[in-house]
This record gives structure tokens, sequence and C-alpha cells, in this order.
């Protein structure tokens, strides 16, 4: 049972959520990228200011503002795939609201999910990309002039003088790059026109050029004539022309995919902060089923860290099942691309059981496409996992409790069906035994015309067993009825009055009178286990059918006597612990023995109608079929069990509190 917060720990966790949130305020306030946060149907609930200011609107404007009506048909699209749970990107120009300021924008919607999977809204994340855009189609621009500048002249090219620097020739490229005409460069030296950014650079050209007689890719900075910096790679040789030593020299401009390369360097920057910070488990593997990627959220998702699975190998990660199931796909979207069916490239939606590193086991939804290298040939796998375990429990609960209604009704119209020929026959089998057996004026009447006498018959019958027999037709007629009122308890809602009771007036009741019950033919003795209660004090009262209830416990109760007087380990005191204690807005009831468990088929299978683990006749497989309608049917409650084969079973019980 957890012990309850002091008032000082929680005035300092309330502290602590606030510091966190200044913390978070600040860094919403401040990031370098504009920020959003819309809600579930898309509309604008708050923004940091570099938001209002690259859209060039207002806050005003901004909040409330409904997204999906906007007039930019892409950025709809791209909040429609963020609203469906998938993230989202729209990169383009941009009309704000005012129809002021059009910017080209990279935006990127990202969807938040709720404890139940569903989304719940989103994180919008804006940058201004309209410089990088003037770059990359200056660069575009730039690539075109190359091309064709190297089919009619080459990159810039001069002739110096090896002692002095003084150009002695220059091309065409040297002067629209470098501002200088021929006739403003030739005769003088680089010095004084002063084309190095950094003097050192041409100290460190000459030494090389002595040393080598040769220098390819130096790079270096050079001023133009209006000041612009640019950078460039030189190539330079050293020739002898009419016995002068002169220097021909190459210069390749770089600067643009050096603005580039930061550019690519700032984006991949933040596509791996994105990346590394989503809650879905990015992953990347070779065509040997390798790990070559993984994001760092699969520590929440498997204990593990990033690196710990990098070394790990596929049936280290999921189980036997599930690597089956694998690489069963593996080969047929191989066989589909290598066949030139387009589906093999398509992505595949499945779920696997994976390993956490607690030992336990999960249950996650993967997508997963291959990979094409340049040559469009298979280089591999990118997928996402998310884990769904919560989920599958849920979806196993709808089944059973639908097969359990399902079955109901048809246990229902049994019953009827076979309790009127039951009566019938357990009535003709007691008036046939008194007939023969009792001293009734017209048993004896019937004797003396047939010439024998009551005792003569009941000598005759004693000797042949047909007495006994008689005796167990109305035992297993009994037994019969008992099994009938068993379904209709299962099958039907009862007519029982609901009253106030407390739970654990009820346990204890109900657990005296299992210590009163010993079965030799068993031989279990249930005032021989140990019982531990473990009441929360301070339990609501709950409106339910006291004696319903108890039947239910009672079950319970010997159910798991039964099963820890079956289990042939060697163990400690058997022992059966019984928990009550208040949630939300329910009671809780856990029961739980140190039994030998349950494997996972009949645990699934525990609360359907005849279904036994025992022998015919010692059970009729209808106490915890029932036991679940009581308490789902009739009280509107939960039942559910846990159990761990060697180590015990736990049965839980949730009934809802009285509304007062």
């Amino acid at each position: 049972m957890s012990k309850k917060p002091t008032y000082n720990e929680l005035e300092k966790k309330i502290a602590e959520l606030q510091d966190g949130e200044s913390r978070f305020r600040a860094i919403f306030e401040h990031a370098p990228l504009g920020i959003l946060h819309y809600d579930s149907h898309g509309v604008i609930t708050t923004c940091n200011d570099l938001f209002v200011g690259i859209i060039g609107s207002s806050k005003e404007a901004l909040i409330g503002l409904d997204m999906s009506k906007l007039p930019n048909k892409e950025v709809v699209n791209a909040l429609g795939q963020a609203l469906k749970g998938k993230m989202a990107l729209f990169e383009g120009e941009y009309s704000s609201v005012t129809a002021i300021k059009k910017t080209f924008v990279r935006l990127i919607f990202n969807p938040l999910f709720s404890n139940k999977g569903t989304v719940k809204g989103g994180i919008g994340i804006i940058d201004d990309v309209s410089k990088q855009k003037q770059a990359e189609d200056a660069l575009k621009a730039s690539e075109e002039k190359f091309r064709t500048a190297f089919q009619y002249s080459p990159n810039s090219m001069t002739l110096t003088r090896m002692e002095d620097g003084v150009y002695i020739d220059v091309n065409d490229a040297f002067s629209r790059r470098m501002g200088y005409s021929p006739e403003e460069a030739i005769g003088k030296s680089s010095v004084e026109l002063d084309v190095w950014y950094d003097t050192e650079d041409r100290k460190r050209l000459v030494s090389e050029l002595k040393k080598y007689g040769l220098v390819e890719n130096f790079e270096a900075k050079f001023k133009g004539k209006n000041g612009q910096i640019k950078t460039a790679l030189m190539f330079a040789r050293e020739l002898t022309i009419e016995n002068k030593k002169l220097l021909l020299s190459m210069t390749q401009d770089i600067t643009e995919k050096k603005q580039a390369e930061k550019a690519l360097k700032e984006s991949e920057k933040k596509y791996r902060f994105i990346a590394e910070n989503i809650a879905d488990v990015i992953w990347t593997v070779d065509m040997d089923m390798n790990f070559t990627y993984i994001s760092p959220s699969v520590f929440q998702l498997r204990g593990y860290t990033d690196e710990e699975v990098l070394d790990q190998s596929l049936d280290q990660v999921i189980t036997p099942d599930s690597l089956k199931k694998v690489f069963n796909l593996y080969e047929k979207k191989i066989k589909q691309i290598e066949s030139g069916n387009d589906e093999g490239w398509e992505p595949v939606l499945f779920d696997l059981q994976q390993y956490c590193k607690d030992g336990t086991k999960i249950w996650t939804s993967n997508n997963a496409r291959f990979l094409k290298d340049p040559d469009q040939k298979v280089s591999g796998i990118l997928g996402t996992s998310r884990d769904i375990t919560e989920l599958k429990k849920t979806h196993e609960l709808i089944i059973q409790s639908e097969k359990m209604m399902s079955i109901g009704g048809l246990a229902a119209g049994m019953a009827h069906e076979i309790n009127n020929p039951l009566a019938g026959m357990m009535q003709n089998s007691q008036v046939i035994h008194n007939r023969l057996t009792k001293e009734l004026p017209a048993n004896n009447e019937a004797a003396q015309e047939s010439g024998i006498s009551m005792t003569a018959i009941n000598s005759f019958m004693e000797k042949r067993g047909i007495l006994s027999q008689l005796e167990s037709i109305n035992h297993a007629g009994r037994r019969a009825a008992k099994i009938i009122n068993n379904m209709l308890s299962f099958a039907q809602k009862g007519d029982s009055v609901k009253r106030e009771h407390k739970l654990n007036e009820l346990l204890d009741k109900t657990i005296e009178l299992a210590q009163n019950d010993y079965d030799l033919k068993k031989k279990q003795d249930f005032k021989q286990i140990k019982i531990i209660r473990e009441y929360s004090p301070n339990i609501p009262t709950v409106l339910c059918v006291g004696s319903k209830i108890q039947q239910v416990f009672f079950n319970l109760l010997k159910n798991a006597s039964e099963a820890i007087s079956e289990d042939g380990r060697e163990k400690n005191i058997p022992k059966i612990i019984v928990r009550l204690k208040k949630l939300s807005n329910m009671v809780c009831i856990e029961i739980e023995d140190n039994g030998p468990g349950l494997n996972t088929e009949i645990r699934k299978r525990i609360f359907e109608p005849f279904f036994s683990t025992k022998a015919v006749d010692k059970g009729t497989g209808l106490g915890l079929s029932v036991s679940y309608f009581i308490v789902v049917d009739d009280h509107g409650g939960e039942m559910e069990v846990e159990s761990t084969l060697g180590k015990g079973t736990k049965f839980i019980i949730k009934l809802p509190l009285s509304l007062h």
C-alpha cells in the first residue's frame, strides 16, 4: 500500500512543476524557430513571437485561428495528415492571414497523442527559409552559369610573375568574379589589388609552390573589387616561359557550396533533433537484418539505450513467432520487387512482440518499407515502432466480453429446455421409489392382488440393487438441477435487491464460511492456509447484492485453496492474500494465492462456461463464468485474472462506488 505524500512533499512537487513550466515557457518564447500549439481540430491555441514575426501577422489574429480553413490547401493537407497521427511537412511560399507578407517557409506539423493513443493536438515548428531559398536559387543559377561557362571558357585563370606576383594576363572569368577588367589588373600585383583576404594564405601558397612546384585544392578567401569575400579552390603550377618563372593558376569559386553545406548541416541537425525526440522509435536495418540506426526513444519503449540495440541481433529483439513473421514478410516483398511488382516497395504495417530489458514483453505496431540505393536496388529497411501493449489487452477484453454474452444467451435457452424433462425424471424416480418401499395401503393392496408381499418386494429390490440405482438417479438429477440453476444465474440478471454493503465485512464472512468447509475427499483444509488481509482504511460502501458478491468471493477462495492443495511443488507456507483498496470511482478487491499458476491458454479461457481444469466429477466449469457475470453484468464492474506459472494467480474485481 503506497504512502500518501505529505503537504511539504506536495508543495515541493508543485514548486518543481512551476519551475519546469517557467523553463519550458522561456524555451518556448526564445526558441530560434517559430512554434505553435494546436488542438485536435487544428485550432491554434498559442504561439511564440518568432512564429508571429515569420508569418507577418499578430497573436490576436493567430490564436483561435482554425488552420483547417486556411486558403493554402497544401498547408491544410499537411495539417490533416498530422491530425490523423502522422508527422507532416509543408515547404513553400506562404501568405499570412493579413495578406501583408509572403514568406518562403518550412512548416512541420508533429502530432501529440493522449494516453489512449488518440490525437489530442500537436506542435507546429516553422522556419523562415527565404534566405536559404535565395541561396539555393542562386546556387542553381550559378550552376547554370558554370555549365554554360564550361563550354566556352575555363574558370578564373591568371598568369603572374613568381618574383612579385604581378599579373601578366587574366581571363574574362577573372574579370567577372573579381570585378577587375583586364586593363585594371594587368601590370599590378595581387597585393596591390588587395585580392587576398588573408595575406598569410599567399605566403603559404608560395611556400608550397617552391617546395612541390604544384598546388592542388588550395582553399583560400579572396576579396573582389567591391569588397565581397569569396571562398575558392586554387590550382597552381610553376611554369618557365622565356626564361622567366611564372605562375599559372586557376581558381574555382566555392562560396555557394560552402553556404549550402552549412545549410545542409543545420537542416540535418534540425531533423536529427526531431527524430531523437519523437515518441515513436525510428530504425533502419541493412539487408542482413543488422541495425544501422535506432532513435534514442527505444529506451522508453524497451529499456535499452540505442547503443545497446545496435549491438543486438534480431532474435534478441523480437520473439520467435514475430521473427518468423518478419522473415515471411521479407521474402514476400523481395519476391515482389524481383518480379517487377511495385507493391514490394510499398510500406507494410504489422504487429510484433518485443523483449524488454526487465524481462517483460511488449506488443508494437510497426510500419516498414524497403530503401533504394542510387542504382534503384534494395539497400535496407526503414521503419517505425509504437507500443500497443495496452491496446492489445483492451482488444482481448472486448472479445472476451462479447464471447461471454453470446454464450450466456445459449446457456439460458439450454437451461430452460432441460429443466422441464429433468423435473419429470426426478419426480417419477421418487414415485417409483415410494411405490416399491413404503407401506402404503395402495402398495399393499396391489402386492396382495399380485400374490406377493411388500417385504418380498423390498428384499428383491435390495438384493438386485434397484433401490440404490434409484438413489443414483435422484443424485444425478439433483446434480443436473444444480448445474441448471448455475446456468440460469450465469445467463440472467438476478432480481435480488441491491443494498449498501461494506466489502470488508462480506470478505470476512466469506473467509469464515470457507474455513468451516473441510472436504476429506479432496484432502484439503482451508484452515491450514495462511490468510493475509490487506484492507485499506475508510473504504466506502458499495451498492450490491451481498449474497451474490459473497458467492463470487467464495468461488475464488475455494479455487485458490484447491490450487494450493493440488500443487506438488515444495514451497513456503501456503497463503492467500486478500486486498481491498479504493480507486478513483471504484473499489478494487484482489484475491491472490501462491499456487502453481496458470499457463497462457488456460488464462485466456478461464471465464468460459463449462471450461475446467478439474476432473469431470469434481466441478461443473461454471463457477468462474457465473462469478464473471455477477460482477460484470449484474453489478457493472470488472473482473480479470493475472497469473505466472510457478508463482501463483491473482483475481482482480472492481465494483463501482455507490452514488450518494
